[in-house]
């Protein structure tokens, strides 16, 4: 898995160093790796896990079985904009699965809003979300401002190869003050850190995200 493999997700952890417990949210868990990753530094963390597709789920589930000890909730469902129900689209690996473009294909499962989601942390406010939802941030992100208010970390993917992501990087500069891309990965789909404060942050450089919608276009064209 990339978060082992490339352990780009650890300066994201960095920003919350300090924190004996801290809240944290996992969108796109896949079978758990970044939740593992998380306990391996902070042992009381507080981590919601959430993943759409039922098998790679079930695996997830066993993961936090076998570490029952940890303070680990998983959550079958899609991060969407709406409760109830999507269909997934899993023509692709485990690590590509997302929502039908036109719903009318794939498999049913829930789905469920990213504040309801929220709620399963049973705290006010999260000081890690990890974001990799396959594409459908380009829907949620924009219907979230308030989530991203309580939000104080966000880490997320932006999947370039398949949406024009102009509204989540409008919807992440208006709620973040600060931004910065996570340097040194093997694949095109950018990684970025964002806060409401300034801080450093290793591996990572400061961005404007403004700047990448003319340069996302471009790399669109391109493909």
């Amino acid at each position: 898995m990339e978060i082992f493999l490339n352990d780009e997700y650890s300066p994201a952890l960095k920003c919350i160093h300090g924190i004996d417990s801290p809240s944290i949210v996992d969108l796109g868990s896949n079978i758990g790796g970044f939740a593992l990753f998380v306990f391996e530094n902070f042992p009381k963390a507080n981590v919601v896990s959430v993943e759409a597709a039922p098998d790679t789920f079930e695996i997830l589930n066993r993961n936090q079985e076998i570490n029952a000890q940890r303070n680990w909730k998983v959550v079958q469902a899609a991060v969407w904009i709406e409760n109830g129900y999507v269909n997934l689209d899993r023509r692709q690996a485990s690590t590509g699965h997302r929502i039908a473009e036109d719903g009318s294909d794939g498999e049913s499962i829930p789905a469920m809003r990213l504040d309801n989601i929220l709620a399963e942390s049973e705290s006010d406010s999260i000081d890690l979300m990890k974001m990799d939802i396959e594409g459908a941030e380009t829907d949620v992100v924009p219907a979230n401002e308030a989530v991203f208010e309580r939000t104080k970390i966000l880490v997320i993917e932006i999947h370039t190869d398949r949406i024009d992501p102009t509204s989540v990087y409008k919807t992440l500069a208006k709620c973040f003050s600060h931004c910065w891309k996570v340097t040194g990965r093997n694949v095109q789909k950018p990684v970025f850190i964002l806060a409401h404060k300034d801080m450093l942050i290793s591996d990572a450089v400061a961005v404007n995200l403004i700047d990448h919608i003319g340069l996302s276009r471009d790399q669109r064209s391109d493909n």
